[in-house]
């Protein structure tokens, strides 16, 4: 479009030939003629927002040819959100977009600006905020895209208004690496109204299905949701949706519900948790979004950023390289907020992987120019995310293993329905697993040796040190905590450490490791009985003063105990049994009300431990409970962590599924990266049915916290007093 004179003898513009319905609306806006093809024109507000006008768009139906416009453009709600933040744009057919700049300027007026046109060169034109995309756009595109093998179209559900919510899925369908090992990235658009950002992952797909993003397609696979709110382009909407609920302040970080959400953003957040809790789980989410300058980017780093990739740093150089225009500024740092409504940090917050919040683009006024820069970040995201997941480059035995994982069909895998088939599943899996544990030690009298030696005394307990004969040649360290303000009859807790040994678990050692102590909350022995709860830390077997290596034995226990029979689990979990009868014994324990508990290492034994021995009451397992094939089969881990044949019977969750109906609290990080959180959920999920089929719903809890593979104190305590009751009056 270039400016010039109006043509005499044209047709004035009428009131009449302007429309704000349509694929490109303005909800509530109202239009009066002031002088010739001169308007005013009134703009409407969001839904329940009534300081929040509706941006200016519209149909020019008729007599544009020849003539130029002014639209004075006003809004009564005030100043919270301004009509002229950015640029508008207009065109004759809704492909072609031309910008058009407002002549004030918000630092003048955020409530009154104009729009002045030069004289129109064809008699319909469309006018728009920033480079428009309707809803209609977007349909097209998909059609477009669809006809491409690497994409599937998944329509997640219908908006308020009736339209598709569309998630664009691209990967190479004939790629040699299993959908498990790709890494996975998730880009959608928050507010409707950012138009830029849209184009923006135009760009990024365009890319993807090029020739030039061929490499990309193989290793990745990249979802896209290009619209959250596709009510809002033939309304006018900036932020929100029909609810008028603000869509970058719809996310739930306690996990996606139906009833306290926006309907669209329920509908994706549901999405993105089958995503999570699938076997090609997402690595990195993408927030895109629209503010002045340039494009933005601001991560906030997940577990893979700094371990099996660079430093984040890297990302943001990856992207400078391919951009000559400086369309996008350089990457920068974001700290999770804690906004757990908001897009840009709920998914980390929930799951734990790197989020970044992709601002900017409000001073990029093309359609090309946006979708360029959707190019050159797909670019950068190619570059920095090499290779596939968890795998060296040009490695086969790892994704032939990952196929040999997901080919695992357990062969007693829980399935019932009733109350008597869940116990006639649980005679044949106990006995299997007791089986896949290894033999058991020939038992022998309970014996017990108290240390005259190690003895330490607080304000708030007393703690021994204890030696427990576990079978004929092998006697169990445990450090015994005992409450000075107790109950005759006190509940106690069997507590389990994990890869660091016993010493930070009790509080003990120098300054490295007491400082490990407080930042990971291992001292939880410790911190039960300053509650009043019987403790009893047990070192487990290969460990500090039961270990031949330095700091542990683990892998010579296991590989000697594999050769004879045995497992390390076993022989842990037999140490546990004999503790738990050591405990029985003594006349201030409360023989109805033992517990068990455990991080890490030791959550394995707690899980193990509980599920094989049904005079454990309730059981606390932290930094563990997951799934076999997430974790301890995808993930490097201590050997001492394996169960041969265990796969093949069950998973993970078919174990806890012995400790049903009982109490069970599970504890995890929502950035442990050695059992993925993703995995954890769905294990849950599985496991809750088994709970609801026994009718005991309410005694399966979780707790997943923010935070990295550590123990968490925010729900042990009130577990503990739910399921065994408040502490008797204490002596």
């Amino acid at each position: 479009m270039t400016a010039r004179t109006a043509r005499a003898g044209q047709p004035e513009l009428a009131v009449e030939d302007f429309s704000f319905d349509g694929p490109l609306g303005s909800q509530g806006t109202r239009i009066e003629r002031i002088g010739s093809n001169h308007f005013k024109v009134t703009l409407g507000h969001a839904p329940k927002h009534p300081e929040w006008c509706n941006k200016l768009q519209c149909h020019i139906k008729q007599h544009t040819k020849g003539n130029a416009l002014r639209l004075d453009v006003v809004f009564p709600g005030g100043g919270a959100m301004s009509l002229n933040e950015y640029f508008h744009s207009c065109s004759y057919d809704r492909k072609t977009w031309h910008p058009v700049h407002w002549q004030k300027g918000r630092s003048v007026s955020k409530t009154a600006d104009s729009l002045v046109f030069p004289v129109f060169e064809q008699d319909t034109v469309w006018v728009g905020h920033q480079v428009p995309m309707a809803y209609e756009d977007v349909v097209a595109m998909v059609a477009r895209w669809r006809k491409s093998p690497h994409v599937t179209v998944h329509v997640l559900g219908k908006s308020l208004g009736g339209r598709d919510i569309h998630r664009i899925e691209i990967t190479d369908a004939k790629s040699p690496s299993p959908r498990g090992t790709r890494w996975v990235h998730h880009f959608a658009n928050q507010h409707p109204g950012e138009h830029n950002s849209q184009w923006r992952m135009v760009g990024m797909i365009d890319w993807l299905l090029s020739t030039q993003g061929a490499d990309c397609r193989r290793r990745t696979l990249c979802h896209f949701v290009l619209m959250m709110s596709p009510d809002a382009p033939s309304h006018g909407w900036y932020r929100v949706n029909a609810q008028g609920v603000d869509m970058n302040r719809s996310y739930r970080a306690k996990g996606a519900s139906r009833t306290a959400q926006a309907h669209e953003a329920y509908i994706v957040q549901n999405d993105l948790e089958a995503l999570m809790a699938s076997q090609a789980p997402v690595t990195s989410v993408w927030s895109m979004h629209t503010w002045g300058g340039n494009v933005d980017p601001l991560v906030t780093p997940g577990p893979e950023m700094g371990t099996a990739l660079g430093p984040w740093t890297d990302l943001r150089d990856a992207v400078e390289k391919h951009d000559p225009r400086d369309l996008i500024r350089p990457m920068r740092l974001r700290k999770n907020l804690g906004h757990t409504t908001h897009w840009t940090d709920g998914p980390n917050r929930q799951f734990g992987i790197t989020a970044v919040l992709c601002e900017g683009a409000g001073a990029i006024d093309t359609q090309e120019a946006n979708t360029e820069s959707g190019r050159v970040l797909m670019r950068g995201i190619a570059d920095y995310y090499r290779g596939i997941r968890n795998v060296k480059r040009n490695s086969q035995v790892y994704p032939y293993l990952c196929k040999l994982g997901d080919d695992v069909a357990p062969k007693l895998a829980w399935n019932a329905a009733s109350p008597e088939e869940h116990r006639a599943w649980r005679t044949k899996f106990k006995a299997r697993l007791k089986a896949l544990l290894g033999q058991q030690p020939a038992p022998v009298p309970l014996q017990a040796r108290w240390s005259t030696q190690e003895r330490l005394e607080t304000d708030l307990f007393l703690r021994r040190k204890v030696y427990i004969q576990s079978e004929a040649d092998y006697w169990v360290p445990a450090y015994y905590f005992l409450p000075k303000r107790r109950a005759a009859k006190t509940p106690a807790i069997v507590c389990l450490h994990g890869h660091s040994g016993i010493v930070p678990y009790i509080r003990e050692g120098d300054a490295k490791q007491r400082e490990k102590s407080t930042a990971h909350e291992l001292d939880y022995a410790v911190h039960l009985a300053e509650q009043g709860y019987i403790t009893l830390a047990l070192v487990q077997r290969g460990w500090n003063e039961t270990s031949h290596d330095t700091p542990h034995s683990c892998h010579r226990l296991t590989m000697s105990a594999f050769l004879v029979g045995r497992t390390a689990i076993g022989m842990r979990v037999w140490d546990a049994m004999r503790a738990l009868d050591f405990l029985k014994t003594l006349p201030e324990v409360d023989a109805a009300r033992i517990g068990a508990a455990g991080l890490s290492g030791g959550g394995t034994t707690t899980l193990f431990f509980t599920a094989m021995d049904e005079r454990v009451s309730l059981a606390m397992c932290a930094g563990y409970y997951c799934t076999f094939r997430d974790s301890i089969y995808d993930i490097h881990h201590c050997i001492c962590n394996c169960v041969p044949h265990m796969m093949e019977w069950g998973e993970m969750s078919d174990v806890a599924a012995l400790i049903a109906p009982r109490p069970f609290l599970v504890i995890a990080g929502i950035k442990d990266s050695i059992f993925p959180i993703a995995a954890t959920r769905r294990a849950c999920k599985t496991l809750a049915r088994t709970y609801d089929v026994l009718g005991a719903p309410d005694r399966l809890d979780h707790d997943f916290f923010d935070g990295p593979h550590s123990w968490s104190n925010r729900k042990t305590l009130p577990f503990l007093r739910k399921h065994w009751g408040p502490l008797d009056a204490v002596k």
